[in-house]
């Protein structure tokens, strides 16, 4: 079951939900280009779901994420980055460095 979500941190549009939704949450990212590594583990741990999304339609909607993402910096914790697209089939949120108040607060707007 999808969820409906907003337009990102600090919109208060609602965006219509994906059929789809995934949510990453990442610790600390110290040496520089570990995000692109991380962005390509994501990558192949989302290929191995078992989710009724066929081959062709996931690989577009990685790609789409990994080109068209909006960046997001918070501006009460820092360090805190999110990074999100929200394709017709796929939802993608990757949160780098949450507090854990954000990260409970993602996952119970994901389930409502």
């Amino acid at each position: 079951m999808a969820a409906q979500r907003g337009g990102g941190p600090g919109s208060s549009q609602p965006a219509a939900a994906a059929d789809h939704s995934v949510l990453v949450v990442v610790g600390s990212l110290q040496p520089s280009g570990l995000l692109e590594l991380v962005l390509r583990q994501i990558e192949a741990g989302v290929r191995c779901w078992q989710v009724s999304l066929d081959v062709p339609v996931l690989d577009q909607q990685l790609k789409l994420f990994v080109s068209r993402h909006s960046a997001f910096l918070s501006e009460d914790v820092r360090g805190q980055r999110t990074l999100q697209h929200r394709g017709e089939v796929l939802d993608t949120q990757v949160v780098v460095n949450p507090v854990r108040s954000f990260v409970c607060s993602e996952v119970r707007t994901e389930n409502q």
